[in-house]
């Protein structure tokens, strides 16, 4: 007996409407961004994002200052720099709600930079800036047979911790200071792996012509230090990799030169061995700190037409090896005008993002999230289009979570923004795909 035709029917619209319901919800889950809430102005950075937290190094005061500074020559220059503050450690939910201090650290006249961020510290240190001292470093510039004198600052540095659970300041390294230089922007002297801290330390006593900078090791809870390598160039850094804590980068220009040209080591915090795992001399080309993601170390590789064009047209690959630098290849390859683009690792998997260019010979606007796929060779997935006005994006989780600033009309006369319009930084969030 065949069954009713009014039934089939009934069944078949039941069924398709839970399709259409299915593939609404799919559609919001994964398409549509959601607005979470609106954060602290600009200024006050937004660290990280855990478990539904998000982490605030805030400010007081939003100026900077104009501060003289006198060279080893003696010679009086004027600098930018930011306002004497406290440290200042901030927490609030991301759905909403009130947020609330994590701790505060105020000394009278120091500067705060902060170092490391995990899940129960943040590390960062401090100095007095009567303290800093000047170094007229000579430096060579390859092809073109000349020098050239690079003003480096540096001081004695104190490392403090603050938990994330009670916020109260206390010393990393008890009694201990660091000679690290503070006055270049790109380069970080000071990391952390594990229970272990890393500092390229200056030495004022070299000569101005030979490089001066060494690189060091102590444990959090030990009296002495071990030194790794001696006659580094003063403008190197170091960074922790993203995808393995246990692993630290120094990137070191070549001792003695003023170029772009890098090499970068790999140091495994188990044997404290630094091993030279790439070399970039070349000009043309710009390659972002390597990240490790399971049993490879990837990084991009920026070619230029000219050299230091940054803002032209170039040709952009992600570079894989082992952990040894050898059996290299190239994961993906694509055309962009962009700056290079980050890398990021998150569960794993390598994400990174593109900004106004050409993917694959088709036109692109805006900044992209991709994610390379390592079961596909040659192939890396879009995640997300970032809407205008993004500022910044973490990932946490199920989710991405990114930063718009969105107007709020014009500003009153008298304040700092002057006839510029009002803005207010929104935090919205979007599920990452399986």
């Amino acid at each position: 007996m065949l069954p009713d035709r009014r039934i089939v029917r009934t069944l078949g619209l039941f069924c398709a409407g839970a399709c259409l319901f299915l593939g609404a919800r799919w559609a919001f889950q994964y398409r549509t961004p959601g607005r979470l809430r609106e954060l602290p102005p600009n200024g006050n950075e937004l660290i990280a994002i855990r478990d539904g937290w998000a982490y605030f190094q805030m400010k007081e005061v939003f100026l900077p200052r104009m501060v003289t500074f006198r060279d080893a020559r003696g010679r009086v220059f004027l600098r930018m720099r930011p306002a004497l503050e406290p440290f200042l450690f901030h927490v609030m939910p991301v759905t909403g709600g009130e947020g609330r201090r994590i701790g505060e650290h105020r000394l009278t006249g120091r500067m705060f930079q902060r170092v490391h961020f995990s899940e129960r510290e943040v590390v960062y240190f401090a100095y007095r800036e009567q303290d800093v001292r000047s170094l007229g470093w000579q430096a060579t510039i390859p092809g073109a047979g000349n020098t050239t004198e690079v003003g480096i600052g540096f001081a004695p540095v104190t490392l403090y911790s603050m938990r994330v659970s009670r916020g109260a300041p206390t010393e990393w390294c008890a009694g201990k200071k660091f000679p690290v230089v503070i006055s270049t922007l790109d380069a970080q002297p000071l990391c952390i792996a594990g229970e272990k801290i890393y500092w390229i330390e200056i030495d004022p006593s070299s000569r101005a012509t030979h490089a001066c900078a060494t690189l060091k090791v102590r444990h959090r809870n030990a009296t002495t230090e071990k030194r790794l390598m001696t006659g580094l160039s003063p403008l190197s850094s170091l960074c922790v990799d993203a995808g393995d804590h246990r692993v630290v980068w120094l990137i070191a220009p070549p001792p003695g030169e003023y170029t772009p040209g890098r090499r970068f080591y790999r140091i495994d915090s188990a044997r404290d061995q630094p091993a030279l795992f790439l070399s970039n001399l070349d000009t043309r080309s710009h390659i972002c700190r390597p990240v490790t993601v399971r049993d490879r170390v990837y990084w991009k590789r920026d070619l230029y037409a000219i050299a230091e064009a940054q803002y032209q047209d170039h040709l952009a690959e992600i570079w894989s090896a082992n952990h040894n630098g050898e059996d290299r290849r190239i994961e993906f390859a694509f055309e962009t005008s962009s700056v290079p683009s980050q890398l990021l690792v998150h569960r794993s998997r390598l994400y990174f993002d593109v900004y106004e260019g050409r993917i694959h010979n088709r036109k692109r606007s805006g900044t992209l999230l991709m994610r390379l796929e390592t079961d596909t060779p040659q192939r890396a997935r879009e995640i997300f289009r970032f809407p205008p006005k993004t500022t910044q994006f973490l990932m946490d989780g199920d989710f991405l979570y990114y930063t718009r600033d969105e107007e709020r009309g014009p500003a009153q006369a008298g304040t700092a923004q002057g006839n510029l319009g009002a803005f207010r930084r929104v935090l919205y969030r979007h599920p990452l795909p399986p």
